[in-house]
């Protein structure tokens, strides 16, 4: 049986990235923001002074090691093993690479090194070869293919992106795993 080829981002698709990215801001600045507070893909919410502060967490090493999984995703991808095959399709600064790596190993070591592609920018995720993408990024909302699934994980930044035939929303791993059963002919 060929198994279907599903592309995951990583950043709020396999961990729990902007909350967590919004804890260290907030601690840092003295202020609130939550992921509802995100209504746009660049964080406009983010004060203009302390952009530098939170852009530059993502050059740290530990603000990558402290980051969790998102809860439900790993056990929904190893029930749906049989049906699917991944790659993972992240786009981030290179000098960050190794740590994304170490991520991943550490939380999802089934996920082979080697179906990992790191892409320079976001919309470069359409020249993946994939049945499935599973993300959450707005900007990629008219340039996939038509013969690409596209699961977009529901978030505040991209509630522009409309639903069709190919495009699916979805709010967490429970919906995602559910839909990707449906796909796959499981159930109904």
């Amino acid at each position: 049986m060929n198994k279907k080829r599903i592309a995951l981002d990583v950043d709020d698709i396999l961990s729990d990235m902007v909350p967590y990215w919004l804890r260290k801001f907030n601690r840092h600045a003295g202020t609130s923001f939550t992921v509802d507070d995100v209504k746009d893909w660049y964080f406009p919410c983010i004060p203009r002074e302390g952009r530098e502060y939170h852009y530059g967490l993502l050059k740290k090493p530990s603000f990558w090691r402290d980051m969790q999984p998102l809860p439900g995703a790993a056990p929904a991808l190893q029930s749906l093993s049989s049906h699917y095959e991944y790659m993972v399709v992240t786009s981030m600064p290179p000098a960050m690479v190794k740590y994304r790596v170490e991520w991943l190993e550490r939380h999802y070591p089934f996920l082979l090194q080697e179906n990992v592609v790191f892409v320079g920018s976001m919309k470069a995720k359409r020249f993946i070869n994939a049945d499935i993408l599973i993300d959450d990024c707005p900007l990629l909302d008219g340039i996939l293919p038509s013969t690409i699934h596209w699961i977009l994980r529901d978030r505040p930044y991209n509630k522009t992106v409309k639903t069709g035939p190919t495009v699916h929303r979805c709010r967490d791993w429970a919906e995602i795993e559910q839909l990707l059963r449906q796909m796959a002919g499981e159930v109904s």
